[in-house]
This record gives C-alpha cells, structure tokens and sequence, in this order.
C-alpha cells in the first residue's frame, strides 16, 4: 500500500512483475516493488531504491484492486511483463497460473498465448 501513495500527485499501481508476484502467477520474485503512474506525471524527488517506476496512461479495464491496493490486471500485468522481457517461460507459465487458478479465462489465456507469441503448454490443463 505504501508504494502506491509514494507518488505525490498521482496514484501509483502496483504492475509488472510485482503485480504477477501478488495474484501468484509465476515464480518470478521482482528484487523491487514496481509501479506505474500516468505518464504526464513526474516526480519531483529521488526514487527510493526498493521502487522501480513505470509512466503508462491506465484504462480503467487495466487496473482493480486486490486486497484494498491498487494493482493492474492480470491480463495487464502479463502484458507488461512481456514487453519487459520477462522471458517467455516465466511469462508463459503466468498465463498457466492465471488460466489454472481461474484469474484468466481459457479464451483470455489463449488470446494472450496469440498475442504475446507464447506457445500452448503440451498436455492441456494441469
């Protein structure tokens, strides 16, 4: 909760790999808490070393809340994890994780898996 009020201004989201770490999505284990703010939105003091932020303009279907603290998505946090080259094992079993625990439907899971270019596990589900 802490790390989304830091951004004075504007009101920071927990994502990328954070956010994956929180829904329990893959193994990946982010050494920093990551946040997004707007992108107009610019911070006036140094970044606390545990934090990495990220400027993205969030749609209101992008981001939620999980236990009280504003996050993205797990659709959306799959998304930026991809494009930060999470790599394609980790970003690939985020989408199992999210099919199989029941955080993505199977038509999400399989439009993901198309769109990110993340091939279908073998032996359907688990």
């Amino acid at each position: 909760m802490e790390a989304t009020l830091w951004p004075r201004g504007a009101r920071g989201v927990l994502s990328h790999e954070t956010a994956l770490e929180l829904y329990e999505l893959s193994d990946v284990h982010p050494a920093k808490i990551h946040i997004t703010v707007p992108r107009r939105h610019r911070v006036r003091r140094s970044v606390p070393s545990s934090y990495v932020l990220h400027h993205e303009d969030l749609g209101a279907e992008q981001s939620t809340l999980h236990e009280g603290i504003a996050i993205v998505t797990p659709i959306h946090a799959i998304r930026q994890a991809h494009k930060a080259h999470l790599g394609a094992a980790l970003v690939g079993q985020a989408i199992d994780q999210g099919e199989d625990g029941g955080r993505l439907t199977k038509r999400q899971a399989s439009a993901l898996r198309h769109e990110l270019g993340i091939r279908q596990r073998s032996g359907g589900r688990r």
